[in-house]
């Protein structure tokens, strides 16, 4: 399925959180998403954090979290257990700086664009499409990280992405990664 935005701009950048006075993203998790096959590694839900815009609410930057890889089916089942791998304990809202910062005087360029900014809980750059879940040991996990990344990018053109003037898809590390594989199905 190629999802269809009007304008993506490649930038990949580190982000970095903070705990200061900057405006919180707020989690949203994709619990119907799971009827998709959208699903973390451990089969937890996907989801995202999500702050509108104050000054440009029509010029979204969406950020890919990075995290490295898991190389192997043991190494995914370990993962599971974290927050690269699960959205069991991920926070209700988070703060970030940098170019994700709202504070103008830090980030004068895009601090009142809309951001969002998708966990990564696949282990493989939002890539696997594996259909049915794998069996290792006495665990269960899944490989599903194209259907996350599906089910965020419907969800946020319901929530506005479809009417954006500009949307800047961006991440660090393997989620700077998924940037580059993915720009043209997200497009």
């Amino acid at each position: 399925m190629v999802l269809s935005l009007k304008v993506v701009v490649l930038l990949v950048w580190p982000a970095l959180f903070t705990a200061g006075l900057a405006a919180e993203l707020s989690l949203t998790l994709l619990k119907d998403a799971k009827d998709k096959g959208a699903v973390c590694l451990d089969g937890s839900p996907p989801g995202y954090y999500y702050r509108k815009g104050s000054t440009e609410p029509n010029k979204w930057i969406i950020h890919m979290e990075g995290g490295g890889y898991c190389g192997n089916e043991v190494e995914c089942v370990e993962r599971s257990f974290t927050d690269l791998g699960s959205s069991k304990h991920w926070k209700q809202s988070i703060e970030l700086e940098g170019f994700l910062s709202d504070n103008c005087n830090e980030n004068p360029h895009f601090c009142g664009w809309t951001m969002v900014f998708i966990p990564y809980c696949d282990g493989a750059s939002f890539s696997g499409n594996v259909i049915q879940p794998v069996k290792v040991g006495i665990y269960t996990i899944y490989f599903r990280g194209i259907r996350i990344l599906d089910a965020v990018i419907d969800t946020l053109l319901i929530a506005g992405a479809s009417t954006a003037d500009q949307v800047i898809l961006t991440g660090c590390s393997a989620g700077g990664y998924s940037t580059y594989v993915h720009i043209d199905h997200v497009r």
